[in-house]
């Protein structure tokens, strides 16, 4: 347990694993460190692990911090990428973390979005993402882009060819993904 002086090895590897990820491990996470269903249910009966939605938890000796939000969304959902403001934020583009984070997902998904969060369905590849600290985000153009679109565009939001409008496309084959046109600013 991480209240004691000492804790088993899976305990301790959790501990650094949540402090990497904003004080958040995902049920997955512990459970691939050995720890059983009711292993976890005795550390949330406890407190040393707050709920934060159905496939996360806080690790309560840590700090709060401004990415718990982010991280607590980004682990909840398999196959996740971060994007819009959350990318920038994660990046150092923008100072403020977003209120809502905003996450991509594949098109298959067919989950719950976590109470809190906003995610968007569509191809992913991963040429289109980069991991900054751990966390996959989409790459700063295509977040960029989403951003300032401020909400994706209807039906297929995928650039499939390098050079489409809006777009700067860098590599062979150029499957930006994630990468929306911007709507034209009224008149």
């Amino acid at each position: 347990m991480f209240g004691g002086a000492v804790g088993t090895q899976a305990d301790r590897a959790l501990l650094a694993l949540a402090a990497r990820q904003g004080s958040v491990i995902a049920a997955a996470q512990a459970h691939a460190h050995g720890l059983s269903g009711s292993a976890i249910g005795r550390r949330l009966a406890s407190g040393e692990w707050r709920r934060v939605n159905r496939a996360t938890y806080r690790v309560t000796a840590l700090r709060l911090e401004r990415a718990t939000a982010v991280w607590a969304a980004h682990l909840a959902v398999a196959g996740s990428a971060v994007t819009s403001a959350g990318a920038l934020w994660r990046v150092g583009v923008l100072s403020e973390r977003p209120a809502v984070p905003h996450l991509v997902v594949p098109t298959a998904w067919r989950g719950a979005a976590p109470a809190g969060t906003r995610v968007t369905r569509s191809s992913v590849s991963v040429r289109s993402t980069l991991v900054v600290g751990g966390m996959r985000t989409v790459r700063c153009e295509s977040a960029m882009v989403h951003f300032l679109a401020g909400r994706p565009v209807d039906g297929p939001a995928v650039l499939d060819r390098p050079g489409a409008p809006g777009v700067s496309a860098r590599g062979r084959g150029g499957r930006l993904g994630l990468a929306h046109r911007p709507r034209p600013l009224p008149a």
